[in-house]
């Protein structure tokens, strides 16, 4: 997939792009900081979401308001950010647990715009991992687990992944000062949705987030993480389908 084509002249219509997910996505409000990010750059976008706390796949499935949004307007993108948990298990619960509904969603989108991009926001590991499952026990174990997950539903239906969760593991290896996390070590602080916003950002529109919008931060501090995560995404474009 190609974005390099968007235009941010004024007479263009604004580049529609729509989140789903959960308290990951709406934590912060993290789509209006990618929105600020992008009219601070000088690109037309309007973001919106569709984001409920703790749903899976299986549960946006069911919301008719979810169906509503999406055929409300043509979106050029729309994320799709499944439960902290759901993608770290193997492919055979995948298949069951996910696989099906996500095709509803899918379905729906193209019957209503198949020019859509559809983008997978892959998400990280808790910052200590989840005690109640060995093979998920540390930060590294699950963020592995949850990569490999979105790795296998991009395979299986052809799309494109923002890898957050990876963008989230390179900057924390070299900057132990800013915490990506919230207190409850699970879902992100500000600095985490930040970060997110600025994936999002550098990997649909392939431009860094350098002297952007900062919201809450200091201008010190988001530059760090404007360039950090744009040197990640533009590294690993081929990796994750975004070339």
């Amino acid at each position: 997939c190609s974005f390099n084509s968007i235009s941010s002249d004024k007479d263009e219509p604004p580049v529609n792009v729509l989140f789903i997910g959960n308290s990951y996505t709406h934590m912060n409000n993290m789509p209006a900081i990618f929105e600020k990010i992008a009219h601070s750059e000088g690109v037309r976008v309007n973001a919106e979401m569709s984001a409920k706390s703790s749903h899976t796949f299986k549960m946006h499935s069911k919301r008719e308001e979810l169906f509503e949004t999406i055929r409300s307007k043509k979106w050029d993108f729309i994320i799709l950010q499944g439960f902290s948990r759901e993608l770290a298990e193997c492919p055979e619960y995948i298949d069951t647990a996910s696989v099906p509904y996500l095709e509803v969603i899918l379905d729906s989108i193209n019957y209503y715009n198949a020019s859509t991009e559809v983008l997978l926001f892959m998400t990280w590991g808790y910052k200590n991992g989840f005690a109640e499952r060995e093979e998920l026990s540390t930060n590294k174990s699950m963020s592995d687990s949850i990569r490999s997950g979105y790795e296998y539903v991009s395979k299986l239906f052809d799309l494109s992944m923002v890898p957050v969760g990876p963008v989230w593991s390179d900057f924390q290896s070299s900057n132990t000062k800013i915490d990506l996390y919230y207190k409850d070590l699970a879902h992100p602080s500000y600095y985490g949705s930040y970060i997110t916003a600025c994936s999002f950002y550098s990997a649909i529109f392939k431009k860094s987030a350098h002297k952007a919008y900062s919201g809450r931060l200091r201008k010190r501090i988001a530059r760090i993480l404007q360039k950090s995560s744009y040197n990640y995404i533009v590294s690993n474009l081929e990796t994750f389908k975004l070339d």
